[in-house]
C-alpha cells in the first residue's frame, strides 16, 4: 500500500468537486446600488467613530496627566507633613569623572 501517495494536492483538499447545494445562481442576491446620500450619510458615520475615538484618546491622556499631577501634589503635602525633603539632583556635568554617579 503506498499510503495514497499517488493522490495530487487538489485530489487531498478535496478540489474541485462542481456545483453545490448553496451555489444555485438563482439564489444569489442583487446588490442594488446605493445612492449618494446613503454613500455620503455612511461616510459621515465612519468619520464620527474617527472623531469619537481621538477625543476618547485625548480625553483619556488628560485624566492620565491630571492624576500624574494629583499624585505629585499628594507627594509633596506627604513630605511636607513628616518633614522629609527631596534629595537635590546633581548637575551631571558636575560628576563626570567621578563614581558617585553610579549610586
Amino acid at each position: 500500500d503506498d499510503a495514497g501517495a499517488d493522490m495530487d494536492m487538489e485530489s487531498m483538499m478535496g478540489g474541485d468537486t462542481g456545483p453545490e447545494a448553496g451555489d444555485d445562481p438563482s439564489l444569489v442576491e442583487i446588490v442594488e446600488p446605493k445612492s449618494l446620500l446613503e454613500e455620503t450619510i455612511l461616510a459621515l458615520q465612519q468619520l464620527g467613530i474617527i472623531i469619537g475615538v481621538a477625543i476618547m484618546v485625548m480625553f483619556g491622556f488628560m485624566v492620565m496627566v491630571g492624576v500624574e499631577r494629583l499624585v505629585e501634589k499628594m507627594g509633596e503635602k506627604y513630605q511636607a507633613m513628616t518633614g522629609k525633603k527631596k534629595p537635590e539632583k546633581k548637575d551631571p556635568a558636575s560628576l563626570v569623572g567621578t563614581f558617585s554617579r553610579y549610586k
